[in-house]
Order: C-alpha cells, then sequence, then structure tokens
C-alpha cells in the first residue's frame, strides 16, 4: 500500500556576461554563457500489512528473526559482555593482591 509521497522539482538558470559587451542587444550573446539545471527527487511511504493469526507463533518467529541478527548488534550480548569485562578486571585485580600481599 502506498501512503503517500512528496516530490520535489527545481529548476536553475545561471548566467555570466562580460559588462557592457554582453548588454548589448543582437550580439551580447557571443560575450556570455548560460546555464540552466533541472533536478528533481520524488519520496514514497509504503505500508506492507501482515496478517498475524498466532501471535504466540509469531513472537517466537520475531525472537529467532532477532536472534539471527549479528551478534554484536543485540543489546542483551552487549550488556552480558560488559558484565564479563567486569568480572575479568575484577579477577584480575584480586589475583595482582594476592601476588603483592603473597598470600
Amino acid at each position: 500500500i502506498v501512503l503517500g509521497g512528496l516530490r520535489r522539482k527545481i529548476d536553475e538558470n545561471d548566467s555570466e556576461k562580460i559588462p557592457f559587451l554582453g548588454e548589448i542587444p543582437g550580439i551580447g550573446k557571443l560575450f556570455g554563457t548560460t546555464k540552466q539545471k533541472h533536478t528533481s527527487s520524488e519520496m514514497f511511504i509504503f505500508i506492507t500489512p501482515h496478517i498475524i493469526k498466532d501471535s504466540k507463533l509469531d513472537l517466537a518467529k520475531q525472537r529467532e528473526n532477532f536472534m539471527q541478527k549479528r551478534q554484536g548488534d543485540i543489546d542483551e550480548f552487549l550488556e552480558k559482555l560488559s558484565v564479563a569485562k567486569k568480572n575479568e578486571k575484577k579477577k584480575l585485580f584480586e589475583k595482582s593482591l594476592d601476588l603483592f600481599f603473597d598470600r
């Protein structure tokens, strides 16, 4: 379903000429240049409806798709990685204290 869209059209005219000579009627065009630029852009908004028959099945399918993403993209993975790094630093600190105080 196409919901809507935007369309933009820009026309630019630019002219350069030599002072006085470019203003002479008839031969003035020989002493100048004219540039024309036409640009247009369009943007459409599409909606794709999906019929959900079984919400539990759909939720499981969404979770499966979510888990197939790269591990670095998943928030839960990033949180657990942060906790693991903190635990590793803590263990390293404790081991260094053991070595320092000869426990």
